[in-house]
């Protein structure tokens, strides 16, 4: 209940400085929009994320995201809050009596301009660049992500920068910067994302991240990760072009303790896309994330990390890579063909991924022999439409063809039906805009 009052105190502050600014600014050309967002989603789970066991059980849940989201944008700034809740139905008793703390502030960003090629925004937000490889906003999870941090923007003609920063601490602390160790999370960030758009057809980007973690005795250590990103399009045909290396240090968690590891990976990944008709369409592509060899020791890694991208849109919806799972493994190899159709009301298509992994992995049966790298081969369907205005609903269904080495690695059984299924409703609408 207290963390209700509090958030609602936050939303009537918020609303009534808008007020206040809006009548300092009447001069400006303004806009101030108020939406909200509700996300229940029921997922069937037998063998997502990895292989089931010989009868063992399926998994059946409802989560839900439920958003407040305010916007407010004049000739000066841009500023964006988004207050979110989170949670499975059922694991909350009807009569509740205090909160499980699922509320929590998604974004709270400003942005202001500097000048017209200048502007800096600041605070809690989602990071987004290129195609959500190396920074994303996780939309598919219902918490999302997002990150406390600086952005320096820079744009002129048909060039974009952005310098990023981020730091950060568990709490005030005065002596010392502890930040819990956490091979996953980040005690400090640099990033500097550059685009330029030649023409219609042709734009470059270019990425380069140095990324902080804290080892247990707080020392940091820091990864750096580089590379372009290439993008033709003229239409009909669409093609991407991509190449990052990493290297530097990474905080590798043994047992309970952490310990610095050398990093010495690589990404690359292409795809092109055809458009048959308005409609129809289909991309091939190709992925390949370095990993570490099971038949090897060494004091290094091999293992690629996508860091903070949206990984889910990546790899199969069945989430089986970098999804919470499969760091500092054997890496991975993706084929993949997609059929996608775009219709006034409706959307379907079919993703068909063929798996193979990136390094040699160990034969259980014979521990100095390498087994074939194939992994399987995993199909998604997907379909959604339009119910009304502001509300849709979207489903699918996955289904993982794994073989004796995707066994090895993930544990479980590959004869068992190992798919997953979700059905889910989308209520996003505007309830007040207003422009002037």
């Amino acid at each position: 209940m207290r963390k209700i009052k509090q958030l609602s105190l936050l939303l009537f502050m918020l609303m009534l400085g808008v007020s206040l600014l809006a009548q300092e600014a009447e001069e400006l050309s303004q806009e101030f929009k108020i939406g909200i967002e509700i996300r229940p989603r029921l997922e069937y789970y037998h063998g997502y994320k990895t292989l089931v066991a010989p009868d063992q059980d399926h998994g059946l849940s409802i989560s839900q995201r439920s958003r407040i989201n305010l916007d407010f944008k004049n000739e000066n700034f841009i500023t964006h809050l988004s207050l979110q809740d989170v949670r499975i139905w059922g694991n909350q008793i009807q009569l509740v009596g205090n909160e499980d703390f699922a509320s929590s502030i998604h974004e709270a960003w400003a942005e202001a301009f500097i000048t017209k090629s200048f502007s800096l925004k600041f605070g809690r937000q989602e990071i987004i660049y290129d195609d959500h490889r190396i920074f994303g906003s996780v939309n598919w999870a219902q918490q999302a992500r997002s990150h406390d941090a600086f952005i320096l923007k820079y744009k002129s003609g048909g060039f974009k920068g952005e310098l990023a920063f981020a730091y950060n601490q568990d709490g005030v602390n005065l002596s010392g910067t502890q930040n819990a160790p956490n091979p996953r999370n980040y005690k400090s960030l640099q990033n500097l994302w550059m685009n330029y758009k030649a023409n219609n057809q042709f734009n470059l980007s270019f990425l380069f991240l140095n990324n902080g973690k804290q080892m247990d005795n707080g020392k940091d250590v820091f990864s750096q990760t580089i590379g372009p990103r290439i993008t033709f399009d003229n239409k009909t045909i669409t093609a991407h072009g991509t190449f990052y290396y990493q290297g530097g240090e990474n905080n590798a968690l043994v047992g309970t303790t952490t310990e610095i590891q050398k990093i010495k990976a690589s990404y690359i990944g292409v795809d092109i896309s055809y458009k048959f008709t308005k409609a129809f369409s289909a991309l091939v592509g190709f992925e390949y994330l370095s990993g570490n060899s099971q038949l090897e020791t060494t004091d290094e890694t091999k293992a690629f990390a996508p860091f903070y991208g949206t990984n889910h849109k990546f790899n199969g919806f069945m989430d089986y890579f970098y999804v919470g799972n499969h760091a500092n493994n054997v890496g991975l190899q993706d084929i993949y063909l997609q059929l996608n159709a775009k219709l006034p009301k409706i959307q379907f298509g079919v993703h068909t991924h063929m798996f193979l992994a990136a390094a040699d992995v160990e034969d259980p049966a014979n521990l100095t022999t390498a087994m074939n790298r194939g992994l399987g081969t995993e199909i998604d369907m997907y379909f959604s439409f339009k119910l009304t205005k502001g509300v849709a609903f979207r489903g699918g269904y996955s289904q993982m063809f794994a073989t004796e080495t995707m066994e090895a690695i993930k544990g479980g059984d590959r004869d068992e039906t190992n798919n997953w299924a979700y059905a889910m409703i989308l209520f996003k609408p505007t309830l007040f805009e207003h422009k002037k």
